[in-house]
Order: structure tokens, then C-alpha cells, then sequence
């Protein structure tokens, strides 16, 4: 019998419905008649959304490029050498490496992150790692 997402999705949101309204007690009527029209409307659990990871095109292990000189050994060994990069993380880190501005716009699940933490860890290690100082200052929304 196949599995129904949608259906496990519709149990999981009616048992938690269940759950919130069983400590949803508002005494003003006017209140509780909004709260729970907002309820009853699925404020609290929008509509499923079903989504597919485009699959990126591979790109070198963080050990491929230590061995070309791109990154140093110690951060793709702190990465794990034989983690394999998308193209654009490798691109990216690239760019970072050559000191270019660049821009990583991909969906979620991508491998954003890696896009700067890699070259950060790496200009750290460059650069007098022991120096006790700022060197990037990550800003997330």
C-alpha cells in the first residue's frame, strides 16, 4: 500500500488542532469567537506544499581542492576532505579565493552556508589563525 503524505500530513495537524484548542480558553466572547474563527480557518497550519530539491551539479571534494591549492588542507579536513561540493559552492569559493565579491542564490537545502564558511575558515587559517580577533561577522535574517 503506497504511503499518503497527505493523509499523515492531516493527521498530524488534527492532532495537533486538537492539542492547542484543548488549552484555548478565552473567557471574553468576542475574543474567543475571533480566536477561534482564526482557528477553524487553519491560521496555525496552512495548506501542505510539496516542493523538489532540483539536483545541482556535482562539483570536486573539499580534498580535490586542498590538492589544487584552492583551500588549505586543514579546512577540508575540518569539512571532511571527501564531502563533495555542488558546482556553485565550488564557484563561489572560488571567487572568495581570487578576493571577488559574489552572490549565492539558491534553494533551500543547497549548501548556502558552505558557500562562505568554507572561505572564512580557510582565509583564517592564512592568516595567523592565532591572532585572537573579528575576521567575519555573519548577519542571518
Amino acid at each position: 500500500m503506497p504511503f499518503d503524505v497527505f493523509h499523515l500530513r492531516d493527521r498530524v495537524v488534527q492532532e495537533y488542532r486538537d492539542y492547542v484548542e484543548s488549552f484555548v480558553h478565552v473567557l471574553d466572547p468576542r475574543i474567543d469567537d475571533f480566536v477561534r474563527e482564526r482557528l477553524a480557518k487553519g491560521e496555525l497550519w496552512p495548506e501542505a506544499v510539496l516542493q523538489l530539491n532540483p539536483a545541482y551539479e556535482p562539483g570536486p571534494t573539499l580534498g580535490e581542492l586542498a590538492a589544487s591549492g584552492a583551500i588549505t588542507a586543514d579546512t577540508a579536513r575540518f569539512f571532511g576532505s571527501g564531502l563533495r561540493l555542488h558546482r556553485h559552492q565550488a564557484e563561489a569559493i572560488a571567487a572568495a579565493g581570487r578576493g571577488e565579491d559574489y552572490m549565492v542564490s539558491t534553494g533551500t537545502g543547497s549548501g548556502k552556508s558552505l558557500t562562505y564558511l568554507v572561505p572564512i575558515f580557510d582565509a583564517i587559517l592564512r592568516d595567523d589563525p592565532a591572532r585572537h580577533s573579528v575576521r567575519a561577522l555573519i548577519v542571518y535574517p
